[in-house]
C-alpha cells in the first residue's frame, strides 16, 4: 500500500507525482530508461541506478531549476522524500515566530548530491553550512553548489567522522537556526546488506540502494550517531534553535526519544516522512523556552480512525408495555454483567420507564471471548 496520501500537505508531489511521460518528452537522458505499457503508462526500472539518477536529476531540473551531478556509487536521493524534510523545517521555523535574521542551517553529512542545502536555498533562500566526511563525495557536492550559483549561500566543510555540531561550528559567528541530518542507518556492512529487522513477510525494497559504506554504516547505527548530536546539543543549548534528524527505523525513534527523556530534554516533537512505500521518522528538540505550539505531524494527523461499533443488545418484543420492556431489559443486563463478573447496583433514580445502574469492573472479562470459550471446551 502506498503512503503518498500521508505526505506533507504542502508537498507538490502528494497528489501529483513526477510525470514520467512529460519528463521523457523533455529530457532524452531520461527517456532512454522509460518503458510504456499497453495502456500508455510510462515507468522505469527502480532497481537500475542509472534510471534512478536520471529521474532525480531531471525532476530537480524541471521542478526547481537545479542541476545535479551524482556518482552511481553514492546515495541517489528521492526528491519527494527530501522535500518532506524541508517542508517540516519550514513548520518548525514558524514555531519560532518572526525570524528577523537570515536563516542558517547545518546539514550533517550532506552527501555528493548536497540535496538538502540546494533545495533549502532554492525554495526558501536559506543559507547552509554542510559537512561531509567523504572527500570524494565532497568534491561532487562542491561542483553541484558551484553549477547552481550557490557558492555564496552554501559553505562546505570536510570533517572527521566524530564531528557532529561543536567542531563544524567552532569558528562560526552567525546564529544557526536549525541542524538537520540523515544519518547512516546501519551498525555494520552485514546489517546494511541483509537488514536487521527484515522478516520473510516484509517485502524486499522496490528500488536499489546505491550508498557507500560511509553513507549507510556507522558504529552503533543511527541511534548512536544521533546520541552524539544530542550530547553536543546539550552543551550548545540555544546556539541552535532547532535540532533535527531523520531516522530510518521506528525502533530507533523509541530509543532516541528515551535518550532525550533520560537527559531531561522535554521540548521534543516528531513527524513521519512518507513517500511511495517508504516511511521515515523525524525528531526535533529545542532548548528555547516558550516555543510556540507545533502542529501535529501530517502523517499522524491524516491517519484514519475507525469508529467503534455501537454497543447494542436486542430483545424480543414480547410485551407492549413500556414498563415490561424496561424490566426485561434490566434483567437481561444484570444477567450479562453477572456473567462478566461486573458488580452492578441499582441507583435511587428508578422510575416507571427507566432504571439506572452503577457498574464496577475489577478485571477485563469481556475481551477475546471466542478464544476463551474455545479454551474452556478443550
Amino acid at each position: 500500500m502506498g503512503l503518498n496520501d500521508l505526505m506533507h500537505p504542502r508537498n507538490r508531489y502528494k497528489d501529483t507525482p513526477p510525470n514520467f511521460s512529460e519528463l521523457a518528452a523533455i529530457y532524452p537522458e531520461f527517456k532512454k530508461f522509460t518503458r510504456e505499457n499497453s495502456s500508455g503508462t510510462v515507468s522505469i526500472n527502480f532497481k537500475d541506478p542509472e534510471a534512478l539518477r536520471a529521474v532525480t536529476c531531471c525532476t530537480l531540473d524541471h521542478d526547481f531549476g537545479l542541476k545535479l551531478d551524482i556518482p552511481l556509487d553514492r546515495l541517489i536521493p528521492t526528491v519527494p522524500l527530501r522535500l518532506n524534510y524541508i517542508l517540516w523545517l519550514e513548520d518548525l521555523m514558524k514555531s519560532l515566530g518572526e525570524v528577523e535574521e537570515a536563516v542558517w542551517g547545518l546539514d550533517i553529512g550532506t552527501g555528493a548530491s548536497c540535496i538538502y542545502p540546494l533545495l533549502g536555498a532554492a525554495i526558501d533562500n536559506w543559507n547552509f553550512i554542510a559537512t561531509e566526511i567523504d572527500e570524494f563525495a565532497l568534491g561532487y557536492a562542491q561542483r553541484n553548489v558551484a553549477q547552481n550559483g550557490m557558492d555564496g549561500k552554501i559553505k562546505l566543510k570536510l570533517v572527521s567522522p566524530d564531528s557532529y555540531l561543536k567542531k563544524p561550528l567552532k569558528d562560526v559567528t552567525q546564529k544557526i537556526t536549525f541542524c538537520m541530518c540523515n544519518p547512516p542507518f546501519f551498525s555494520c556492512e552485514e546489517e546494511a546488506m541483509f537488514g536487521a529487522s527484515r522478516t520473510d513477510k516484509r517485502p524486499l525494497p522496490s528500488s536499489v540502494c546505491t550508498g557507500s559504506a560511509n553513507e549507510t554504516v556507522t558504529k552503533g547505527g543511527e541511534v548512536e550517531f544521533v546520541k552524539g548530536i544530542i550530547r553536543d546539543s546539550m552543551e550548545m543549548k540555544d546556539m541552535i534553535s532547532w535540532y533535527t534528524t531523520m531516522l530510518g527505523k521506528k525502533s530507533s525513534l523509541m530509543e532516541v526519544m528515551a535518550f532525550l527523556k533520560k537527559n531531561k530534554i522535554y521540548a521534543v516533537t516528531t513527524t513521519e516522512f512518507c513517500q511511495g512505500k517508504t516511511r521515515r521518522w523525524g525528531v526535533a528538540w529545542t532548548f528555547i523556552k516558550g516555543i510556540l505550539s507545533i502542529e501535529s505531524p501530517p502523517a499522524k494527523r491524516h491517519k484514519k480512525h475507525h469508529k467503534a461499533k455501537p454497543l447494542t443488545f436486542t430483545l424480543n418484543s414480547s410485551s407492549c408495555h413500556v414498563q415490561s420492556h424496561v424490566k426485561d431489559t434490566a434483567d437481561k443486563i444484570k444477567q450479562l454483567f453477572l456473567q462478566l463478573k461486573i458488580d452492578i447496583k441499582e441507583t435511587s433514580h428508578k422510575t416507571t420507564d427507566s432504571i439506572s445502574f452503577t457498574c464496577t469492573a475489577v478485571e477485563n472479562t469481556w475481551s477475546n471471548q471466542r478464544r476463551k470459550r474455545r479454551e474452556q471446551q478443550r
